[in-house]
């Protein structure tokens, strides 16, 4: 008797174990990323682990979560799709989202602000005062 209880105690923890792991699972989400090259940046500012750019994608894991940015067109400005696999509930991905989200819009700020300010030098506009608003807009004041 002693003996079917200790296999249905087994059974049971098996039972739990497997309940535990859940499948992976793979989900598609579009993205705000259009240059390949500030993608990168921001995983690299945002210390992305396993970071690798291959064939036009770029793949790397955060917290878990293996992440795979790749691209239905060829065509540069056309954005990223975002592929999760992952055991772990997707939900808890959403706050790494938004903060990959916000550094990738401050890259691309920074990058047209550096593209303006070499546009201007080029066609010898000077510059007579920047301000930096409290939402971190930029305004330029130019003499042609």
């Amino acid at each position: 008797m002693a003996g079917r209880f200790l296999f249905q105690a087994r059974a049971n923890n098996q039972q739990e174990k497997q309940q535990v792991i859940a499948p992976e699972v793979e989900s598609a989400l579009p993205t705000i990323y259009a240059s390949q090259e500030l993608l990168v940046k921001t995983l690299k500012q945002h210390g992305v682990q396993d970071l690798q750019v291959q064939q036009g994608q770029v793949l790397c894991n955060i917290n878990g979560y293996k992440l795979k940015y790749y691209r239905n067109s060829d065509m540069d400005g056309v954005p990223y799709e975002l592929a999760v696999t992952s055991r772990n509930d997707l939900r808890k991905l959403y706050s790494e989202i938004t903060s990959l989200n916000e550094c990738y819009q401050s890259n691309v700020q920074e990058q047209v602000y550096v593209n303006v300010k070499k546009k201007l030098e080029e066609k010898q506009a000077v510059i007579e005062n920047e301000e930096i608003m409290e939402d971190n807009s930029i305004i330029l004041t130019v003499t042609i």
